[in-house]
């Protein structure tokens, strides 16, 4: 039996968490996990593995999410209709592990249930990411993060997509 898309994302959140463990030794890319990610996302191993990171996970579970470049965060905000927030509109509701596109060029997911539409910008939310230091000294994945509101730019729901992909393909 095919599980909920809400027990899908809770299964994306948990095989995130579970990566927690990947730091690099000397910031450069050095965990053997790390080339995993940049594998699966087709980019080289020495890249940025924000966006391969999560997208390995997504793969791994068995969705399929509909990117050219999915090692490159502006890949995953190229359709539109994925879009749920983009600097100061919603239209959509954010969902555990929607992901959001923050700083200059960088991809984390939201590790939380939903987000109120009218948080300030100086509210936080908690996330799980990627080649990110969350304020240690070390690259690596980092489970929780506590992001600024105000830094999100975008916001894309991929999961619902490859989802209903998936269960179309099963029914």
């Amino acid at each position: 039996m095919l599980m909920t898309e809400s027990e899908v994302r809770k299964a994306l959140l948990d095989m995130a968490r579970k990566e927690v463990y990947v730091v690099e030794k000397t910031n450069s890319n050095d965990h053997p996990r790390i080339s995993y990610y940049n594998k699966i996302a087709r980019s080289s191993a020495h890249a940025a593995y924000c966006a391969a990171g999560q997208f390995a996970m997504a793969k791994e579970l068995g969705l399929q999410y509909n990117l050219k470049s999915p090692a490159a965060v502006r890949g995953w905000f190229t359709d539109k209709r994925t879009i749920i927030y983009n600097r100061g509109k919603w239209t959509g509701n954010a969902q555990l592990m929607d992901y959001i596109w923050i700083y200059g060029s960088h991809l984390e997911a939201l590790a939380q249930p939903n987000i109120d539409p009218d948080i300030d910008d100086d509210d936080e939310i908690l996330t799980i990411g990627f080649n990110t230091t969350a304020g240690t000294r070390k690259h690596g994945v980092h489970h929780p993060i506590w992001r600024r509101w105000g830094d999100v730019q975008l916001m894309t729901n991929q999961v619902t997509p490859a989802y209903l992909q998936l269960k179309n393909k099963y029914q």
